[in-house]
Parts: structure tokens; sequence; C-alpha cells
């Protein structure tokens, strides 16, 4: 792995630097990059190919293209004709046949909610927009929602009050009660689109959406993808400060961060990471958490419980999981940042890298 690291140009992501080794490309490759605007955020897919004319590259713009839509279809909120919206119409007890990759995150949406007793919650849709978070142009108010104001939205809060048949029969057992799958489905749009371009041949690629990333294979130069993890800090550019460097090999990677999204209310900020349980604002002294694990869907939704649950609980829970490895930055109240990481999470690191992280107090 060479020493010398480029940061992708114009790659603004929350708490991911995407990085590439600078060593020459072998002849007889040829890289791809391709980069747009999906999801409400951008995505940067660069995959290695024996060719880049322009009837290959037009070709895999319109796979990704169709892979975002078969997504957007049927998981977007801000789409009034997807399935996801036209569930949240419907009246308590009317059921939806859901299949697909709708049904796989419904499905992953379900043990997640299990399994961290609460803390990743697919309703909580209502609640994100009491606090304004959906407004991207207006984060400034007088005060935050008034107890009373929560207390009523939280009525329709909870997976609990799901009901999903095994032929993927969906319902919802009270009026109100609506799907937000943004802490997930980029997860699952990564997934997607490593599946589609696996298929059309390729095995050596890496695909983002909005700081989510799943590798495979080697790029052009024969080197690993290496991914950063950039410090968690409120306005800054990520190329200022890598603070970890992953080799993902043919893995995901998804980050979690409270810092960047955030509200200003009677002169305190608030993070756009809500407790599915009380209503408010995460403030457990988590700053970000990365987690790696073979999809990135699971990863994507993991690194949301974990940032709900806090630094102690989320790692504990982190551990008994077989298939992921996280990363976890908190700040203290003096401001000072500290990593803790599963053990697991070595292998990722360059050798130059690996040592002993500060183990959370059990």
């Amino acid at each position: 792995m060479t020493k010398n690291l480029l940061t992708l140009p114009a790659a603004i992501l929350v708490g991911v630097c995407l990085l590439w080794s600078s060593c020459s490309r072998a002849p007889s490759s040829s890289i791809i990059s391709l980069s747009g605007a999906t999801m409400g955020t951008v995505y940067h897919v660069k995959v290695v190919s024996p060719s880049s004319s322009k009837k290959r590259v037009a070709k895999l713009r319109d796979t990704l293209l169709e892979g975002f839509e078969s997504v957007n279809s049927s998981m977007s909120h801000y789409r009034a004709d997807s399935r996801i919206s036209v569930f949240n119409r419907l009246g308590a007890g009317v059921t939806q046949t859901i299949s697909g990759g709708f049904l796989d995150v419904m499905k992953m949406s379900f043990d997640l909610y299990r399994s961290t007793g609460g803390a990743f919650d697919i309703t909580v849709g209502p609640l994100v927009r009491l606090w304004g978070f959906t407004n991207a142009d207006s984060r400034v108010r007088d005060a935050p929602p008034t107890p009373d104001a929560i207390a009523k939205v939280l009525n329709n809060v909870g997976m609990n009050k799901l009901v999903l048949g095994p032929r993927g029969e969906l319902s919802k057992k009270a009026e109100g009660v609506e799907l937000d799958l943004s802490a997930i489905a980029k997860g699952y749009a990564v997934d997607e689109t490593a599946q589609r371009l696996r298929a059309s041949g390729y095995d050596n690629f890496m695909v983002e959406i909005g700081g989510e990333v799943c590798t495979s294979g080697k790029n052009a130069g024969g080197e690993d993808w290496i991914i950063g993890i950039a410090e968690p800090s409120h306005g800054a550019m990520l190329r200022e400060k890598i603070i970890k460097r992953l080799i993902l090999g043919n893995a995901c990677l998804a980050t979690s961060g409270n810092y960047e999204n955030r509200i200003e209310a009677d002169g305190n900020f608030y993070s756009h990471i809500l407790d599915p349980k009380t209503g408010q604002p995460v403030s457990n002294g988590i700053t970000s958490v990365s987690v790696i694990a073979p999809s990135c869907a699971r990863a994507d939704g993991a690194a949301t419980a974990i940032t709900v649950m806090g630094p102690k609980e989320g790692y504990l829970w982190a551990l008994r999981q077989p298939d992921l490895e996280a990363l976890i930055i908190a700040r203290s109240p003096e401001g000072d940042l500290t990593e803790f990481t599963t053990p697991g999470l070595t292998r990722f690191l360059p050798s130059t890298e690996r040592g002993d992280s500060p183990k959370i107090g059990l």
C-alpha cells in the first residue's frame, strides 16, 4: 500500500472521506468515475474497467440510475407516488403488500429494532418534522418543541405499532404512524448499486452515497481502497484532519454523526438524531459512529442505533454482533475526543495505525 494518499476531489461528506493510492494504473485497466445527485445527497462511484469508452460509461451510468430509481420509487418519503408514501397515507388496519428491496429493508429494520431495544426505529418521521429537521433552509427557531407537543407526537412513534406479515403484508395499528427509512435506505442503495455492478461483470469498484460506502476488490493501480474517517467537527472540510484510515476489502462502512445536521433553538444546538423513546435529540457525548459490516444497510442502521444508545450501551451491543465492527468517537464535557473501537476493527487498519484503543468502562 502506497503512502501517498489523495482526497477525493469535491467530496464533502458527513464523517467519511474517500481516499485512494496514487500509484500508476495497470496498463490493462481504466477507471470510470461517475457522480451526481440522488436521495437528497450526492453519489460517487469508481469502477475499474477494461476501457472507458463513451458507450461503456453511458451504459454504466444507466445501470446506476436504474438502481437509484428502484430504491426511490419504493422508499423515498419525499416522493408522493413512492410505495412508502402510499403506505404513510393509509389508515390503521389497511394492508399494503411489499416486496423486493422494500421488504428486505423492513425485515432488517425490525431486526435492529428488536435487538437494540427500540433504539433503532423507522417511525420517527413525525418527530423529525416537529423538530424542524426536514427544512434545510431554516435551522434556527425561537424555541424547541414543547413537552406537550413531543408527547402528542410520541403517541404515533414506535415500530410496535407496525405489523409485518410473512408474505410482506404491512399495516399500522394506529392512525398517524409513518415510515421514514432515512437511517437505512442510503445504505441499502449502496448495496443495490454494488449488486448491479457485480451483475454487470465488475469486481473492482467503490460506491459511496452520502457518506455510506462499499468497496470491492482493488483500485485501478491494484491497491486497496482506503476510506478515511474525518474528525467530527461542525462545518469542517473533511480533508482537514483524517483521524482513521480503513482498508475495507469487500465490506461496507457507514458513519452516523450528530455534529453537521443540527438546528439552533433558544441559543442551543440540537442533533438531528432523535431518541425514539423520549422524542429528544441525543446528547450522550457521542459525536460519530462508524460501522463496518458485510451490508451497507446493516452498517447504516447500526451506526444510528449505537448513536442513540450512547457510548457504553452502544459499545456493548456492538460487541455482541458477530457481523460488524464499530468505531465510536465521544466528546467529553471539556471538549476532548476519545475513540472506542471493537477489537475486530484492528484488521481493517493499515499496519502503521494499529494500536490499543481505550476501552469503555464495563
